[in-house]
């Protein structure tokens, strides 16, 4: 049970950011739209593919973190 815990944390981690990730990118960056003097449309779409190109590397960082500290965590001798 102790090397059973980890893994479902870090399996609910991942579901909470595939869901986090889908409500900022359908309801924040999805719904973006500047009004036209600001950016042109242009500009919006490639702003949006920044944004959610940034959140795809943030969602990968932490999922990678997570994976080495379990790794870590699973090789160290116990006592």
């Amino acid at each position: 049970m102790r090397r059973l815990l980890p893994l479902i944390a870090i399996l609910l981690v991942a579901w909470l950011l595939v869901l986090s990730g889908t409500v900022i990118i359908f309801g924040y960056i999805a719904q973006f739209n500047p009004s036209e003097g600001v950016i042109s449309p242009f500009g919006a779409a490639v702003l949006k593919v920044v944004l959610g190109a940034l959140l795809a590397v943030v969602w990968i960082l932490i999922l990678y973190l997570l994976s080495m500290w379990y790794v870590r965590r699973s090789i160290k001798p116990t006592p």
